[in-house]
């Protein structure tokens, strides 16, 4: 059994945990606005980085259950939302120079939670191989 530092999570465990939370709630916050419209992530592929975060947050709760989930699994999906997340931004800066708007908190916010499950779980794969 591994010792944990908060409560039930490694501190890896807890980047990821939480990075998978804040990827979440980045789908709901405007990923493109202008001033008289504002798109939210979840009417496009808002709704693949939630279901990304989902899925981190599930394969972690298998793992602290029964630690048969191999750490590398979370870093995979923290590259497909980062991913995502890079291709919607530089579709969205390019679209919201015509229309006088600007690229909304919604896609920072998923490019810094992908990049703290990417992290975490970097962390987590090399404390499993110690």
């Amino acid at each position: 059994m591994k010792k944990k530092a908060f409560l039930i999570f490694e501190v890896e465990e807890f980047i990821v945990a939480l990075s998978a939370i804040v990827l979440i709630g980045g789908a709901f916050f405007a990923w493109s606005q202008t001033p008289n419209y504002t798109v939210p992530g979840t009417s496009g592929d808002g709704l693949i980085t939630l279901g990304l975060g989902a899925l981190a947050i599930v394969f972690l709760t298998i793992d602290l259950i029964s630690e048969k989930i191999p750490p590398w699994v979370p870093l995979i999906l923290g590259i497909l939302a980062l991913a995502i997340g890079l291709v919607n931004y530089n579709a969205i800066s390019a679209a919201v120079k015509q229309f006088e708007g600007s690229v909304g908190p919604g896609i920072y916010l998923t490019l810094i939670a992908s990049l703290g499950i990417i992290v975490g779980s970097i962390l987590d794969v090399y404390r499993s191989r110690k």
